[in-house]
């Protein structure tokens, strides 16, 4: 499972707290967010680069459980995403 923390109120049904990816759609550039998994209701679906261009908001690695910056996450790598130190990379 991949969250999300966004820190300040991103749009009127979307408020600050961390957020569950239940699907990304890269095709369209949207992912699906809800609090929980068992969320009940309407679902999010912001585009992913308007939640990169918002200040603050954290994605959690799927391996040490810190909180990273998402500007430089593609789409595409959201699921399961770890960060740098987690994936071997030393740069």
């Amino acid at each position: 499972m991949t969250r999300l923390r966004v820190p300040a109120e991103f749009s009127e049904e979307m408020r600050a707290g961390e957020y569950e990816v239940l699907y990304v759609r890269t095709t369209a550039g949207v992912i699906q967010l809800a609090p929980t998994r068992l969320s009940a209701g309407q679902k999010d679906k912001p585009e992913w680069g308007s939640l990169q261009r918002q200040p603050g908001v954290r994605i959690e690695c799927a391996n040490c459980r810190d909180w990273f910056k998402i500007t430089d996450v593609p789409i595409d790598e959201i699921r399961g995403w770890r960060c740098r130190p987690c994936r071997g990379e030393t740069r």
